[in-house]
């Protein structure tokens, strides 16, 4: 039989199960946004099934032109069916027993925590699974995921992971804040299957059944053991949460300034748990293992290694960057235990298809999407970028200087890592300018420290968690694990204020990603393959991609745009002119959280640029008087407004109204629930419309 033909062949010949991740892929994507609806998941199976019948015949027929692409578009139809398919038998709302099905607000739930509780300003977060909902005595079995909020009274929750509680039915559907460019949080919970929330005095939750370590998988009690673990040995240290979420993959306890330090120089991904991890765990067994040294008996290594990298994923939570690396590994593994060739590309395509199988709204998780694309770019650019460094694949003669020998090592190492960081920068830039609007231009250097980081400090962290019942052995390790996370944060720290501020802003839309993408896939395969149809694609692309953003920046110079945002508890006002913002009112004790709303729409509009200091809070938009009320204020002068912006405590309405006759009220979320119905009163009775961005979103006014 002969050899699939590799040379001069297109990328899917290659990697042929990228033909079938692609209609696959397509048919999730369609229903996810909604393309189809109000049809029952068993049709999509239907479909898909009704077409073995004619693929069947044609393939039995004489092959011709006509029949093969038949066939294809059939096949092609298979797995778009496919995909919407497991896409609709995913998703909670199809099943019968679906808890939302059964929202009753006199009605009691029955659910348990699935996640160590949360702290937040005021409540504490429990995530849980709703087992049962009990209404005028009956009770019924149901299933699905929520977040509970629940007061906060003290510094120890009054719940843990296992718990059973019962809830009342005061059920929300979950929704965003509404403030321009934010990140869609209820779109990124529906993908999760969590549609849900509710807000509950302490009184309100009741413990039905305490945590029973019996019925606990062994794998969560595992990871609460290590988790123990390293909370007392590194506890009240950045270095608990850093370990915590580089081993465990448990970021409650993760520094949010370290994370953003991280982010701002390219090496946020040494956070996750990923395919670093899995190496190294391999790398270890491979070195336990060394005395099987024949290749033949290479296969021992990774049948020891599957189970242990398997338990260990399965113990930090099985998140997506995990499981695609366990997965690409296991196929990977069969493959050389099979005695095949290895195909990076093929093996990763594989492996993306099986994780859409089990999790098809992994497609939409950041996470997954900035992984499988590194990984991609690292087995399209690694070897290309690897020979053109001129410090990379140096050897010296047997017979040559051991120092130069070890010289010329040093260099192709530290190349290897810079190559394999740039080759991963080449088609993860894009989507990292997308999703956080920032580049970091030290990323080849930040990577370089982080391998070394990550190596050392892994190995590091599971000897602790292995040594911790010895004290005497776990606490000079745990000292230098803190001294290691503290001199890699001041190398962070000193690389993160490298660049141009501006590339902290940055700001493309979905087109322009794409666009992007044919820039990078048109001038890489003029300079790798030598093809001119390549440098005018790209250079064309680069050229619409430059006319965008031109449009972009004179509609950004002749925009005017007034902001009250939608941040709880509290308020913050925004005027946007000529791509500068001037602050209109705002809350100095919630810098923290306004900073959290407000900045995607400074990205959004490229208006980052500004003045802190609280301007004159009268302004004029295309004839409409907007007048923000920061107090209260004294006179019965009659002063008409379009707009009342009102954003002080128990303001008087009444008096209010009759002095500005205002056509609209706006309110900021900085009002209880109580005054809000006053309020609303007020205005319903004057015939005057009241906004409230608590419950409507960010109010915006454009010229």
């Amino acid at each position: 039989m002969s050899r699939w033909p590799v040379i001069n062949s297109w990328f899917w010949e290659r990697a042929p199960f990228f033909r079938i991740l692609l209609p696959f892929a397509a048919g999730i994507a369609v229903y996810f946004w909604g393309w189809v609806v109000n049809i029952p998941p068993v049709w999509f199976t239907w479909i898909a099934c009704s077409m073995l019948v004619p693929l069947a015949l044609i393939i039995s027929r004489k092959q011709t032109p006509l029949v093969r692409g038949l066939t294809y578009a059939i096949v092609n139809i298979l797995l778009f069916a496919g995909g919407l398919s497991v896409s609709a038998f995913n998703d909670v709302r199809n099943n019968s027993m679906w808890f939302g099905r059964y929202l009753e607000p006199g009605a009691t739930y029955q659910a348990r925590i699935t996640a160590t509780p949360s702290a937040r300003d005021k409540s504490w977060k429990l995530q849980v699974n709703l087992l049962s909902v009990t209404d005028s005595g009956r009770a019924t079995p149901v299933l699905g995921r929520a977040f509970v909020y629940v007061e906060r009274t003290n510094l120890v929750p009054a719940f843990k992971k296992g718990d059973t509680i019962l809830l009342p039915g005061n059920w929300e559907r979950l929704k965003d804040a509404g403030n321009p460019f934010e990140f869609s949080y209820a779109t990124h919970c529906a993908h999760n299957n969590i549609y849900y929330r509710q807000w509950c005095n302490a009184g309100e939750v009741v413990l039905y059944a305490p945590q029973d370590p019996a019925h606990e998988p062994f794998t969560d009690r595992a990871h609460d053991w290590s988790m123990k673990q390293l909370s007392r040995y590194l506890g009240a240290d950045k270095a608990e949460g850093l370990l915590q979420a580089m081993i465990l993959g448990d970021e409650i306890n993760l520094d949010e300034d370290l994370r953003e330090a991280y982010a701002d120089t390219g090496i946020v991904h040494i956070i996750a748990i990923s395919g670093g991890n899995i190496s190294i765990f391999f790398i270890v067994v491979a070195f336990l293992l060394g005395w099987i040294r024949h290749k033949k008996y290479l296969w021992i290594k990774y049948v020891v290694a599957l189970p242990i990298i398997w338990f260990y994923v399965l113990m930090a939570g099985a998140q997506p960057s995990a499981m695609r690396a366990a997965v690409m590994f296991s196929i990977l593994a069969f493959g050389i235990m099979m005695q095949k060739n290895k195909n990076g590309l093929n093996q990763l395509m594989a492996a993306a298809f099986t994780l859409l199988c089990s999790e098809p709204a992994w497609l939409f998780s950041i996470g997954f999407e900035l992984s499988f694309v590194a990984v991609l770019s690292i087995l399209l650019f690694f070897k290309p970028v690897y020979q053109l460094l001129p410090i990379t694949g140096r050897k010296v003669g047997k017979d040559g200087p051991k120092i130069l020998k070890v010289a010329f090592a040093i260099g192709d190492t530290f190349g290897s890592v810079v190559s394999m960081s740039i080759a991963a920068e080449l088609l993860v830039a894009p989507l990292v300018m997308y999703y956080f609007h920032t580049y970091p231009v030290m990323f080849a250097l930040a990577n370089v420290f982080a391998f070394v980081f990550m190596s050392i400090t892994l190995v590091s962290g599971v000897v602790l968690v292995m040594v911790s019942p010895l004290p005497f052995v776990a606490k000079p390790l745990a000292a230098f694990i803190s001294l290691l996370v503290k001199i890699f944060g001041f190398i962070v720290g000193h690389l993160q204020g490298a660049g141009p501020q501006s590339f902290k802003f940055l700001k493309i839309n979905a087109w322009q990603t794409v666009i992007f993408y044919i820039i990078i896939a048109g001038l890489t395969t003029f300079i790798l393959r030598r093809k001119r149809q390549g440098l005018l694609v790209g250079l064309s692309a680069a050229c619409v991609m430059l006319a965008s953003l031109n449009i972009g920046e004179w509609r950004r110079l002749r925009s005017r745009k007034f902001i009250v945002y939608n941040v709880a508890n509290t308020a913050h006002i925004d005027y946007m002119a000529a791509g500068r913002y001037e602050v209109m009112s705002t809350d100095t004790f919630q810098r923290k959280k306004i900073n959290y709303a407000i900045r995607p729409t400074h990205i959004g509009w490229r208006s980052w640029e500004g003045n802190d200091t609280v301007r004159n809070e009268i302004l004029d938009m295309n004839g409409k008087v907007v007048l923000v009320l920061n107090q209260a204020i004294k006179g019965t002068e009659h002063f008409p407004v379009d707009y009342l912006v009102v954003n002080y405590d128990r303001p008087d309405m009444k008096r209010l109204l009759n002095n500005f006759t205002p056509r609209m009220v706006v309110t900021s979320d900085n009002f209880s629930s109580r005054q809000m119905k006053h309020l609303s009163y007020d205005c319903s009775k004057a015939g005057v419309p009241l906004y409230a961005v608590a419950d409507s979103g960010a109010f915006v006014l454009s010229n």
